[in-house]
């Protein structure tokens, strides 16, 4: 509807009601899981308001500026060199226009982060921290968020799980935090010892993002802790609600986090068993037929993997590195042998 409204808006000739009606597609596009959607009309905003500010007194344009930066890095078909400019020119408007650098910063640890590029990581983080906030920066839940997947990434586990206290009480929240903050906390709860406090905060938040479009990806992690934790059938059941949404996704980054958790789950499957293992396929899957998840040559086995793989040659051959790569077997690796440790008793997962 928001596109047919862009469309008549432009016919009319209505300059400021094209850009009004662009602002609605672009919010429309980037909370219902389509950003690339959004992507030509941001650019037409930003022209349209180079010509006259007066379109957006707010600034409101700045502010979405954030969003479609956050969704380009997770696209590999934007180019390096387009990220790079895109966050260049958006450092230069916010020192005209007076506005704190934190955001833009925030949003490079994003790239570098992606990049794998851990010690510019640090080094911007420190940056980050120091700025000050203003009336462009993110809400202090989404940036506590940042902290911890940072701290996650840096394998700072223990100074994770402390900066994450205050999501996971209660004192800082927002539409999308804790919500995305805890999945990424349950297996290294597991890991530390910590295997009721993982138990509880993953009842509590898979209650509230199950099978939602916008956490597929962090969906995948409560399905990985599940397999971590020897609970082989309800990690199967969590994977089927969410493959609705893995279907129909369009973030590759998403998809990539998701197929990367289905992967492992799968490879946690008892070996030799003769008892199909199966899942529901939803209407739209692009594949058909029988599923039994414990045949290597099942069709929704073998696209999980495959999508995983592609992703992750996608986003290095972007990247120039290998990151993601090594993703696939670093992270595959490390929930198994937290799984075996389990398994033979030497932690205790309940």
């Amino acid at each position: 509807m928001l596109e047919r409204a862009v469309e008549l808006a432009d016919s009319l000739g209505e300059e400021s009601i094209a850009y009004q009606a662009r602002q609605e597609l672009i919010s429309a596009a980037v909370f219902g899981g389509q950003p690339h959607r959004a992507f030509s009309h941001f650019e037409w905003c930003l022209a349209a308001y180079d010509r006259n500010p007066e379109l957006d007194e707010a600034h409101l344009i700045y502010w979405i500026y954030k969003w479609m930066i956050e969704a380009a890095i997770q696209y590999p078909s934007v180019s390096q060199e387009r990220l790079q400019s895109l966050l260049n020119d958006q450092e230069r408007r916010y020192c005209d226009a007076g506005f704190s650098l934190r955001p833009n910063r925030g949003l490079w640890i994003r790239y570098y982060l992606q990049r794998g590029d851990l010690e510019r990581v640090r080094e911007l983080v420190s940056e980050w921290r120091r700025l000050a906030r203003d009336e462009m920066s993110d809400c202090p839940a989404c940036e506590r968020d940042l902290h911890v997947l940072v701290l996650l990434e840096l394998g700072e586990t223990d100074k994770a799980l402390q900066r994450a206290q205050p999501l996971l009480l209660g004192r800082l929240r927002c539409e999308e935090v804790p919500h995305l903050t805890v999945p990424r906390l349950l297996i290294p709860w597991v890991a530390k010892g910590h295997a009721q406090e993982a138990a509880r905060h993953h009842e509590k938040n898979w209650r509230r993002i199950r099978g939602k479009l916008d956490f597929l990806h962090v969906g995948g992690y409560h399905a990985a802790y599940l397999a971590v934790v020897g609970k082989i059938e309800e990690a199967l059941s969590c994977l089927e609600e969410f493959l609705p949404s893995a279907f129909k996704a369009t973030r590759p980054q998403n998809i990539f986090e998701f197929c990367l958790a289905a992967w492992f789950v799968l490879e946690r499957l008892p070996a030799g068993t003769d008892q199909p293992v199966r899942v529901r396929l939803p209407e739209q899957a692009p594949i058909s037929g029988h599923v039994n998840l414990a045949d290597p040559n099942d069709p929704l086995r073998q696209w999980l993997v495959h999508q995983a793989k592609s992703l992750a040659q996608a986003f290095d051959t972007r990247n120039g590195t290998d990151w993601f790569s090594q993703r696939l077997h670093r992270q595959r690796e490390q929930w198994h042998q937290l799984a075996d440790s389990l398994a033979r008793g030497q932690l205790n997962a309940l």
